[in-house]
């Protein structure tokens, strides 16, 4: 009976241990590493949830280019609801050397050019979003919907305020609350690990119903982009509880 029951117990902490990794997991929604070639309209992102496909000026391209047109005031968006009681982790790398490119969070989806569609227009609304410029990197919450980009923005703080350099931007929302609040982060490529830039902060819209970019006469690329679902710290907490429960068994059976 006691061989029995040490059988079982081991076979427990086996599974469990086999749990963990997945129970930390992050889920990718959406990836896409920009491998194409002509407009980026209407093609899929490597990973899709949906069957959602890119929503596009001509601006941009299938393979990250972001070039000059004549007006060159658009975005590029996939069609995305957030769900209630989830933390988001939105990231991409930017690369630009005129005017200016923005990522994150949006409401509405439009292939035409012009103010309307560069997420501080009416049509494509930034929501939760940074706004990386060619001349000095600088972010935004987005939540205004007209005015000036330059008004909307704060210039990085520190190592991060670089003219032309490439940077990872991300954005974590966190939807597990009543008001939903988001969280910026960026680094430069040549770092390890992303540096705070703007700490939590409420949404004072929750209308977001599309990821991806803008411009506003930006030149450059993108490149690198994610969207998943991270486990929250409940989750991790979870995690960590499991982990030294396991550890606790495998001692009990050495003994």
């Amino acid at each position: 009976m006691k061989k029995l029951q040490t059988t079982a117990l081991l076979g427990l902490v086996v599974g469990l241990m086999g749990m963990l990794p997945l129970m930390a997991q992050a889920d990718v929604l959406f990836q896409d590493d920009f491998n194409g070639s002509g407009s980026l309209n209407g093609t899929s992102p490597d990973i899709t949830t949906g069957g959602a496909a890119w929503v596009a000026g001509t601006a941009f391209g299938a393979d990250g280019s972001v070039g000059a047109i004549a007006t060159n005031k658009t975005s590029a968006t996939l069609a995305f609801t957030p769900e209630a009681d989830k933390v988001y982790r939105l990231q991409a790398r930017i690369s630009s050397t005129a005017d200016w490119i923005g990522f994150g969070f949006a409401n509405g989806q439009s292939t035409l050019s012009g103010n309307r569609n560069k997420f501080t227009g009416t049509d494509t609304v930034g929501k939760a979003w940074f706004l990386k410029k060619g001349d000095a990197d600088t972010a935004t919450n987005g939540n205004q919907t007209q005015g000036n980009a330059a008004n909307q923005s704060e210039s990085f703080p520190g190592a991060f305020y670089r003219s032309l350099a490439d940077m990872d931007l991300r954005v974590d929302l966190n939807t597990s609350n009543a008001v939903w609040t988001a969280t910026w982060y960026g680094k430069l490529t040549t770092d390890s690990e992303y540096t705070l830039f703007r700490a939590e902060e409420d949404l004072s819209r929750q209308e977001i119903d599309s990821i991806g970019f803008a411009s506003n006469n930006g030149i450059g690329s993108i490149d690198n982009f994610s969207l998943s679902v991270i486990p929250e710290p409940a989750t991790l907490g979870m995690v960590v509880a499991t982990g030294a429960g396991v550890l606790f068994i495998r001692r009990r059976l050495m003994l």
